[in-house]
């Protein structure tokens, strides 16, 4: 039996982390900052930060994992733009995923869904 779970974990984590690392790339490569790159759920086994100000974390549930673009407020990167623009001076509005381009945006999903 754990000859068939180890594997998968493993395999699962390699995904997770190839997935999860093109959005941090993208996000990176167009000036959007990026708080956390997680592979697993939970509570965070280890982690370090980046010259970026990036979280990099290992967490307990190997099931999958996220990127957590700078500003969000939630999974949908919903935001009230009105907020934000209290919220943020200019530096840092230019490293929100909510206040970029709608091309960006389709640059990013045509990747997945072309």
């Amino acid at each position: 039996m754990l000859t068939y779970i180890i594997p998968f974990i493993i395999l699962i984590l390699v995904v997770v982390f190839i997935h999860e690392y093109g959005h941090y790339y993208f996000a990176r490569k167009y000036g959007v900052g990026v708080t956390d790159f997680s592979i697993g759920f939970g509570q965070e086994l280890f982690g370090w930060n980046d010259k970026h100000g990036t979280r990099w974390k290992v967490c307990w549930i190997p099931l999958g994992g996220y990127v957590k673009f700078f500003g969000d407020r939630n999974v949908y990167s919903q935001a009230d733009h009105k907020e934000i623009l209290e919220k943020y001076n200019k530096e840092e509005q230019d490293k929100l995923f909510i206040l970029k381009p709608i091309l960006f945006t389709n640059d990013i999903w045509s990747i997945y869904f072309a």
